[in-house]
């Protein structure tokens, strides 16, 4: 399965969670308008065309999937696919 369709599964079965699902990629806005048009998110999405969002997270390689917690602490990384919503359902419960 590829990421986008995951991550809307995700999404979708956590509507009702205190989760936010943030999509940041490096495409141009523009160019970002025509890939959603195929392949809408059901998350919010930022453009980051100058990849610092992506360096100030350490970003090696994409896509890369973080969990951060209310405190603003990474507390999973990986890959979308690698997200499961169990390991998120987990990181809710106190």
């Amino acid at each position: 399965m590829g990421a986008v369709p995951h991550l809307n599964e995700l999404s979708a079965a956590l509507a009702d969670e205190p989760v936010v699902f943030l999509t940041v990629s490096s495409e141009a806005p523009l160019d970002l308008t025509t890939f959603l048009s195929d392949k809408p998110m059901q998350s919010w999405v930022a453009s980051d065309p100058d990849n610092s969002a992506a360096q100030a997270m350490g970003v090696s390689g994409i896509p890369a999937t973080f969990l951060i917690n209310t405190d603003g602490e990474i507390v999973w990384q990986g890959k979308p696919w690698e997200l499961e919503e169990d390991r998120i359902r987990g990181l809710l419960t106190p």
